[in-house]
């Protein structure tokens, strides 16, 4: 862990014993998988990213059974939109990231980006939204408008595909094989490689064995959910339900 990971570390400790001792919600910048993987062990949080499975989240430390309220993350949905369509050069996900950047907005303001036909949808932290809203004229050679919205549409976020596998163990190693064709060999690469994450947390050993309703996500493959064992095959294989991203 370099220096960069062992501050954001501390701080999402240092959030988590703060909410625990004032009685109230806190919420982190926006966490890429691996700043996930970051959070103390044991602390009680959410993950907030805008839609349901977003991969950059805002954790927001704290539970409402004991807070006795829910969690008011700050964050906003900025719709991008091409001024006109028939002059519209495409946006592309780094298309749009590279003209935030520009701005000088960082990283950890901004969630993920979903791109449309001739929009794009960016969640970010309510403290950048105005700013987008007032500067981002072009992506690229697009000349676009900005607004807040209530939501990204429900109709551009992902869908999962429910799939059954069938697998030797529920050790995770089997199951990122199964749902991304692989060998256990090329799945053994992934976990060296440091590129599977259960639940936001890195994982470095294939034995382990998620529990059902986990999320896994493969840097550059996507993300899927170990739903459950459903049956065993007649050579007492386990068949598993999973909703792939």
């Amino acid at each position: 862990m370099n220096e960069e990971e062992k501050y954001l570390s501390a701080h999402l400790a240092e959030l988590s014993d703060r909410s625990r001792t004032r009685g109230i919600w806190t919420y982190s910048d926006f966490l890429s998988l691996y700043e996930q993987s970051l959070i103390p062990s044991g602390a009680e949080f959410l993950r907030i990213g805008g839609y349901d499975g977003a991969e950059r989240v805002i954790a927001a430390f704290g539970r409402e059974d004991e807070l006795g309220y829910g969690p008011e993350p700050p964050l906003a949905v900025v719709r991008v939109a091409s001024v006109s369509a028939r002059f519209d050069a495409g946006m592309g996900h780094r298309d749009v990231l590279g003209a935030l950047m520009g701005l000088g907005i960082k990283r950890q303001c901004l969630g993920d980006i979903v791109v449309g036909e001739h929009e794009a949808y960016v969640i970010c932290l309510d403290s950048v939204a105005s700013h987008i809203c007032d500067q981002l004229t072009s992506v690229g050679r697009t000349s676009v408008t900005c607004g807040i919205v209530p939501a990204v549409p429900e109709t551009l976020t992902p869908e999962p595909e429910q799939r059954n596998v069938i697998v030797a163990s529920l050790r995770i190693d089997a199951l990122v094989a199964a749902v991304y064709h692989l060998s256990r060999g090329e799945a053994r690469t992934l976990f060296e490689r440091e590129l599977v994450f259960c639940d936001g947390r890195l994982i470095d050993s294939p034995g382990y064995r998620p529990a059902p309703g986990s999320i896994i996500s493969v840097r550059g493959k996507g993300r899927f959910r170990f739903e459950e064992e459903t049956g065993r095959t007649k050579k007492d294989n386990a068949v598993v339900r999973c909703l792939v991203w």
